[in-house]
C-alpha cells in the first residue's frame, strides 16, 4: 500500500528517473567516491544533492464518515541544490536547475494505486551563492537551490 515514505522515495527516483546530467547524491547519505566528484583528469565536477521532508498534515472530509471519504494530504518540500565548481560562472547550474523544475512542474506520479498520488507545483531558485560544503575546501563550489512543495494524497 502507498504511504508517505513510499511518497518520498517517488519522489528521489523521478529525479534519478529523469536528470541524468550530473551525480546526484541523498541528504544523509555517504557520498560516492570520489568526492567530491571529479572527471577523469582531475577536474572539479557539478553534482546535485536532493533532500525531502514533510512539514504537516490535514484531513478534508467528503461526504459522511465512512470508508473513502477522507482525503488525507500530508504536505512537503522538495529541495534540490545544484553545486558548481566555482569560476565556471553559473549558466550550468541554472541549466541544470531549469531541467530539474520541468521534471517536478505541475505533475503528478506515485499515483498507480487509486485514491493515492504526489502532486508537485511551481519550483522555484533561490538566486545561488557561495556553497558551504562539509569535507570540501571552502570557495570551491557556488550553490543554486531549486524548492518546490509536494503534496502526498491518499484516501481513507
Amino acid at each position: 500500500m502507498a504511504d508517505i515514505a513510499g511518497a518520498i522515495a517517488a519522489v528521489k527516483q523521478r529525479l534519478r528517473d529523469n536528470f541524468s546530467s550530473c551525480r546526484i547524491e541523498e541528504e544523509n547519505l555517504r557520498p560516492l567516491e570520489p568526492w567530491p566528484p571529479v572527471d577523469s583528469s582531475g577536474n572539479p565536477e557539478a553534482f546535485v544533492v536532493i533532500e525531502v521532508a514533510g512539514s504537516g498534515s490535514d484531513i478534508q472530509g467528503v461526504g459522511q464518515n465512512a470508508a473513502g471519504a477522507q482525503m488525507n494530504i500530508d504536505f512537503g518540500m522538495i529541495r534540490v541544490h545544484v553545486f558548481v565548481p566555482t569560476g565556471q560562472g553559473t549558466a550550468t547550474a541554472h541549466s541544470y536547475a531549469a531541467a530539474i523544475a520541468a521534471i517536478f512542474r505541475n505533475t503528478e506520479f506515485y499515483n498507480a494505486t487509486p485514491g493515492f498520488a504526489v502532486r508537485t507545483w511551481r519550483p522555484y531558485t533561490d538566486g545561488g551563492g557561495a556553497a558551504e560544503i562539509e569535507g570540501v575546501a571552502d570557495g570551491s563550489y557556488w550553490r543554486l537551490s531549486l524548492s518546490t512543495e509536494f503534496q502526498f494524497l491518499h484516501i481513507s
